[in-house]
């Protein structure tokens, strides 16, 4: 039986580090020459990753892509976002997907939400955290790649959120009745709804 090739074979026979190839096969940042070189040796021997061979059987990426913009400040550690994500990469994975964030930076070159989803060839995105107002996160929105939100409220996604409202009339109300009269908020960036419903509630 044949041994099926490596990226590991391809790199030695172009002489050139497995990361190269790695990003030559998936649009990284190499110049178009040894682009060429690379796509051209993998097209004369039939060369493709386990997760190429995947998606052109399937017609499927089997990926989904995360939006997390770093510009509202909310990091990666944030308790409740953090506890989103894994939960939700646990049950997408159960399924046969994987998650990937989704950057505005490819290589570089600088994309829109949607060019770097169909340049990945993503199945479906969810929105933990992103300005509502955003036009590359409505572009992403209203085209035609699935999307669901965790934060943001529009008639063309699906979205799961807490209740925001009742979570400050509870809270407020508690304080209230244990004798706390000067109360006070520290609200979050007004770009995000679940920010601006605490603010109106409180």
């Amino acid at each position: 039986m044949k041994k099926k090739k490596t990226i590991y074979d391809v790199a030695k026979a172009l002489n050139l580090a497995p990361s190269t190839i790695s990003k030559a096969l998936n649009n990284g940042a190499v110049s178009s020459k040894t682009k060429a070189r690379v796509l051209d040796y993998v097209k004369k021997t039939g060369y493709v990753t386990a997760t190429s061979a995947r998606i052109l059987k399937a017609k499927y990426s089997w990926t989904i892509g995360v939006v997390f913009s770093e510009e509202l400040n909310i990091g990666l550690e944030h308790p409740f976002f953090s506890s989103v994500l894994q939960n939700f990469k646990t049950y997408v994975e159960k399924w046969g997907y994987e998650l990937s964030f989704i950057v505005q930076q490819l290589g570089q070159n600088k994309l829109s939400y949607l060019d770097w989803c169909r340049n990945k060839k993503i199945d479906g995105v969810i929105i933990v955290v992103g300005d509502a107002n955003d036009r590359g996160i409505i572009e992403l929105i209203e085209s035609e790649i699935k999307c669901v939100s965790t934060d943001i409220v529009n008639d063309n996604i699906h979205s799961v959120r807490s209740d925001n409202r009742q979570g400050i009339e509870l809270s407020v109300e508690y304080l209230l009745e244990t004798g706390h009269g000067r109360l006070g908020m520290v609200a979050g960036p007004q770009t995000s709804s679940a920010f601006t419903e605490r603010l109106i509630a409180f």
